[in-house]
């Protein structure tokens, strides 16, 4: 079985239904506006699969690897681990290329978590009657995730090693619907 194959159905079915049911209806018209509507309905995956008081999603959290700063747009922990990291474009009128330093500021965050480093979450409560930290270390078998809305298809991910990666694409078109491409390669499959 590929790694995080769950995870993995749970991020393309939300991703169809963000497209479909966001963005095709008109829905959608800024990244935060992509952001919460995935969000949204990769909840509702969780919650059919029955996972979803075991799946903890956290927004633009920072991680500091070796001298940098990262914020992923999401990253997704079970009890113990860094389960998923996601990284979402939105660029419905651009040429994916013309918004190549976005992308590649994606790859490099996706990238750092590929190498498998010591990489951890901290969250802290601040308010209420007992401050709770939790501590998530990152899991092995993360599953990393690119998925974006643009035009013309172009698949930056080609040359690069991101390990296992599922990249989910949303060609535009002044005429017709987007379309839906998904591929995934997975380390040792």
């Amino acid at each position: 079985m590929t790694a995080r194959k769950r995870l993995r159905d749970q991020l393309t079915d939300a991703w169809e239904n963000t497209i479909r049911k966001g963005y095709d209806k008109r829905l959608i018209n800024t990244e935060h506006g992509l952001h919460a509507l995935f969000y949204s309905y990769l909840r509702d995956q969780f919650n059919e699969d029955s996972v979803g008081d075991q799946r903890h999603v956290y927004f633009e959290q920072s991680f500091v690897v070796g001298e940098r700063t990262l914020r992923p747009d999401l990253v997704i922990c079970n009890g113990r681990q860094i389960i998923g990291v996601v990284e979402l474009k939105y660029a419905p009128r651009s040429l994916l290329k013309k918004v190549s330093d976005g992308v590649s500021k994606d790859i490099e965050t996706l990238r750092a978590f590929s190498r498998k480093e010591e990489v951890n979450l901290v969250v802290e409560r601040y308010l209420g009657p007992e401050p709770q930290v939790k501590e998530y270390s990152l899991g092995k078998d993360a599953l990393l995730c690119w998925a974006g809305v643009y035009k013309e298809p172009h698949f930056p991910f080609d040359e690069v090693d991101l390990g296992n990666l599922v990249d989910l694409h949303a060609v535009t078109s002044d005429k017709d619907k987007a379309k839906i491409y998904q591929r995934c390669r997975f380390e040792n499959s």
